[in-house]
């Protein structure tokens, strides 16, 4: 069987910088993960596919149509130090994303020759992993465009059976670069 194929993964470098009321809030660092290859590109058997389109479809958090299967877009991730565990799913499709592009995010981990839904609910424009890990899965931190020049930005852990909010942070400019950066509460979805 040939290799899955991974995703690019881009490193960045996040600055430290100081919220409004002068206590310091640190975004977290993250390499970003481009999810933008159809199931052929990403190796996705049908099999795979087949149980992401069930999964997704049958979601009671997710407001997606089976219809638009063929807007979905892939990425193999590691989870784990051990393997390619992982599969992000994203939708292109304009019915799912916002105005500010972002779009709707899965994530499923694989084993034992099924994929289980493991993130869900989630909205973004930029998609990192962090080598920080919870419950032996790696981190991953969302970036949500709320403006042109805000970003909420959103740290997912594992909890041992899905990833949860655990921090939430405001970001105005674009999220590399010096700009006011504030802890905020999670809202909850």
């Amino acid at each position: 069987m040939k290799e899955p194929q991974t995703c690019r993964l881009i490193p960045i470098i996040i600055v430290s910088v100081f919220a409004a009321t002068a206590s310091a809030a640190e975004l977290p660092r993250a390499q970003t993960i481009v999810v933008n290859k159809t199931f052929q590109e990403a190796g996705i058997s049908p099999a795979e596919r087949q149980q992401i389109v069930s999964a997704l479809a049958s979601d009671p958090n997710a407001d997606w149509e089976e219809g638009r299967a063929s807007e979905l877009r892939y990425c193999r991730v590691s989870l784990s130090a051990q393997k390619t565990d992982g599969i992000l799913v994203s939708s292109v499709s304009p019915h799912d994303c916002g105005a500010t592009g972002n779009c709707p995010v899965w994530l499923f981990k694989s084993g034992e020759g099924k994929l289980k839904l493991i993130l869900s609910s989630a909205f973004a424009d930029r998609i990192g992993i962090q080598d920080s890990t919870a419950h032996g899965l790696r981190n991953l931190v969302l970036w949500a465009n709320l403006s042109a020049e805000t970003s909420e930005v959103d740290l997912f852990v594992f909890d041992g059976e899905r990833y949860v909010r655990s921090r939430c942070f405001q970001a105005k400019g674009d999220g590399t670069s010096p700009g006011e950066v504030r802890v905020m509460k999670c809202p909850a979805r």
